[in-house]
């Protein structure tokens, strides 16, 4: 046992992290899955071509298949290539459905978490899919697509019931929307486009981007000056950014990439961009996560197994999730792992003291705050899992956090405190 012990202590003191930041769930599905959205931790949504539209009640640990049939469940009469969760009764999801010798635009909702839907699909002539559907709110949202090579938009301000759909801009393929209140908002699409609203979508502007050949397949805005947009022209990927509005937009530093098609941003600092890149000649899945407004973007890990990436979506700071191809579905509890870069350092004025440890059955975190602020102590298992969260109103001066860890076994964990937009982050270890 003392050998034990002192292997365990060995390895505390000298490793560096090693375990899964982003670790696989089990939609039971080899489907692509498009697009993941939750409504809150434990309640979420994914979509994908065969036809699927599943759901999880515990955070993506269990998925089950809803009520929807309007085709034949399991074929490729349907694409299913966005879902968006408004809460926890109401989900809309968009698409396409065969119909003959062509693709047509595709939509259903639920009212009532999924026991039941409406949907319909477009039966003229001409092949299109609508791409992705947004919402402000519980009754006014927007959806884009393409038909006959022209920019679909649809919008409603009457919930599910009212959606007006009227192409928009010729020969423009439209693939995401944005929109950061009742009234303003963007869409992007092929050829580097990207058009802006200042009336809830009515009439657009087309802005200038600087790019010909690109697609750009995600557009996301934290505010009314800043904005981001993920693409590829030609299998190189690309991150194009605006802080005017998107009157200007520049590309940014971040690894090399085929493809991007995911976005998501929690902050005006923080986000993440999924898709794929190339290693030894395979594709493989990619995640990059900024903390500073997307000037910079450095890659997580991702399993070599993991092939292209296609949605992103977080619910906070630390938990997220992104989808990809042949069914894969990756979580995080720890912001896919960012905080652990860099163990023991503390951007606290005064370094955090942590005691006793190795501990037995309870440690306290004790740190000095320069003025008051809401503290967040939340703690992982060796995994990367999220196992503790405890949040308190702090005064300044000289404060602690107790974490009582009787119930757990013995071990390597790791916490990270966070006091407004400071943190420290680093390993402990619970002995008999």
């Amino acid at each position: 046992m003392k050998h034990l012990l002192s292997c365990i202590i060995f390895i505390f003191c000298t490793s560096i992290l090693s375990f899964s930041q982003w670790y696989e769930l089990n939609p039971e599905t080899n489907s692509h899955i498009y697009c993941v959205h939750f409504s809150d931790n434990s309640l979420g949504w994914i979509c994908a071509n065969n036809n699927l539209i599943k759901q999880t009640a515990d955070g993506g640990d269990t998925w089950n298949e809803t009520n929807f049939h309007g085709g034949t469940s399991g074929s490729s009469d349907f694409n299913w290539y966005s879902i968006y969760a408004i809460n926890e009764n109401e989900v809309y999801a968009c698409g396409s459905k065969y119909n003959w010798d062509r693709f047509q635009f595709n939509y259903a909702y639920s009212t009532n978490a999924g026991s039941s839907w409406t949907w319909q699909s477009s039966w003229g002539s001409s092949a299109g899919a609508w791409r992705q559907v947004f919402f402000i709110d519980d009754q006014i949202g927007w959806k884009v697509g393409t038909r006959s090579g022209n920019g679909w938009i649809g919008r409603t301000s009457d919930g599910f019931n009212e959606f007006i759909d009227s192409p928009v801009f010729d020969d423009q393929p439209l693939r995401s929307v944005h929109f950061i209140d009742q009234n303003i908002g963007w869409v992007a699409g092929s050829n580097g486009f990207i058009a802006k609203s200042i009336d809830a979508g009515i009439t657009w502007t087309e802005l200038q981007t600087g790019l010909e050949a690109e697609d750009l397949n995600k557009i996301f805005f934290i505010d009314a000056t800043t904005g981001w947009a993920v693409g590829d022209e030609d299998d190189v990927g690309i991150i194009i950014k605006t802080t005017d509005g998107g009157a200007t937009w520049n590309t940014v530093n971040m690894p090399p990439t085929m493809e991007l098609n995911g976005l998501y941003f929690v902050n005006e600092d923080i986000g993440w961009a999924c898709g794929s890149t190339v290693v030894n000649q395979e594709e493989r899945g990619l995640i990059l996560y900024s903390d500073d407004a997307g000037e910079n973007w450095t890659e997580q890990y991702v399993a070599d197994e993991v092939s292209a990436l296609y949605g992103v979506f977080f619910i906070n700071e630390l938990t997220g999730w992104v989808s990809g191809s042949d069914g894969i579905i990756l979580k995080t509890t720890n912001a896919g792992g960012t905080q652990f870069e860099g163990i023991e350092e503390n951007p606290f004025t005064y370094s955090v003291v942590k005691y006793p440890n190795p501990f037995t059955l309870s440690i306290i975190f004790e740190y000095e705050l320069k003025q008051p602020e809401k503290v967040s102590l939340t703690i992982f298992d060796n995994m990367g899992k999220q196992i503790n969260f405890i949040q308190k109103n702090q005064f300044d001066g000289i404060q602690q956090i107790k974490w009582n860890a009787e119930i757990r076994p013995e071990g390597i964990y790791h916490y990270r405190i966070q006091a407004g937009k400071k943190a420290a982050s680093g390993k402990i270890l619970k002995i008999k």
